[in-house]
């Protein structure tokens, strides 16, 4: 009956009565406080339920800060092997070697050992 509220009126919040974990919502649930707490907590008096309610919102939103370190590490983890598999640049000493080791003697160049021989 909500629900169908909710969806006549374009919103996409739901009321669902399974649990946290039967939903597949990794969250520690409150307890429920009732109206005589609730009266005595915003009158500023703790409450045993206000208190372990508070500790387990700070647990939540701990779990969910360490979670996305997670995420952002486990993304960094994987830029790092792409950047570690891909083939390495090379050194100016590479490059150097390589541009004589592939130069072909010009006329009469002093590198070919055919010029050498006839002096």
């Amino acid at each position: 009956m909500c629900n169908a509220k909710f969806e006549e009126k374009e919103l996409t919040t739901r009321i669902d009565h399974r649990s946290y974990e039967r939903q597949g919502i990794e969250q520690v649930p409150t307890v429920h406080e009732g109206p005589a707490v609730r009266q005595m907590e915003e009158r500023g008096i703790l409450t045993d339920k206000g208190d372990l309610n508070r500790m387990i919102r700070r647990l939540n939103n701990l779990r969910k800060s360490i979670a996305a370190a997670l995420k952002e590490l486990s993304a960094l983890l994987q830029d790092i092997k792409e950047a570690l598999s891909a083939p390495p640049e090379p050194s100016l000493a590479e490059v150097i070697l390589n541009y004589y080791d592939n130069k072909t003697p010009l006329h009469g160049d002093f590198t070919d050992e055919s010029a050498i021989s006839k002096t």
